[in-house]
């Protein structure tokens, strides 16, 4: 869903901007930056205007990743369809507000503990960074927040839990 967090930071910026003290944010998009991807949403900044405001950086390494994270002021990450949702956890684990989809994986793993917006709705992605940019004490809440919610997941207790699972099904007679 990057091409709605593109019109969401255009929203954003359009509103941010008529505040005279208004700090001018970047958007810094990590991933893929080729092929049709890039043929689409490179003509949609520059059809937005956001130009000199958005840069794609392509695959960075973890310590380029962990360097961003610790400079950011959220990680928006409103996707439609995700696995697990590691992104956001990472972000969590090192105190970085988070703003994800209201639905599936990733409003479960984030919990309480991120805004949940719309991902098919760019104007609630974009009320939510506003919100997470203005208010530095629901900033400081969702760190916290974040940062307990990511503890609740280790490898170790999910290896524990697999290792449970497999022991309940060996005793009722079920095949793996």
């Amino acid at each position: 869903n990057v091409a709605g967090v593109i019109r969401a930071f255009a929203a954003f910026c359009a509103r941010e901007e008529k505040g005279a003290d208004a700090p001018r944010f970047s958007l810094l998009i990590t991933g893929k930056n080729t092929g049709t991807y890039a043929h689409t949403l490179v003509p949609l900044v520059e059809q937005l205007q956001l130009k000199d405001r958005v840069q794609f950086l392509g695959y960075v390494t973890n310590e380029q990743l962990a360097y961003l994270y610790s400079k950011a002021t959220a990680l928006v990450f409103p996707s439609f369809i995700e696995g697990f949702g590691m992104p956001v956890l990472e972000a969590m684990s090192v105190g970085l507000p988070v703003i994800t989809s209201h639905s599936g994986a990733l409003a479960e793993v984030a919990g309480d503990a991120a805004l949940l917006v719309d991902p098919a709705q760019p104007e609630d992605i974009a009320v939510a960074m506003r919100r997470v940019a203005r208010d530095s004490t629901l900033r400081e809440e969702l760190k916290t927040k974040g940062v307990q919610r990511a503890g609740e997941f280790s490898w170790q207790k999910t290896a524990a839990k697999i290792l449970e699972i497999m022991a309940n099904l060996s005793h009722t007679g079920a095949a793996l």
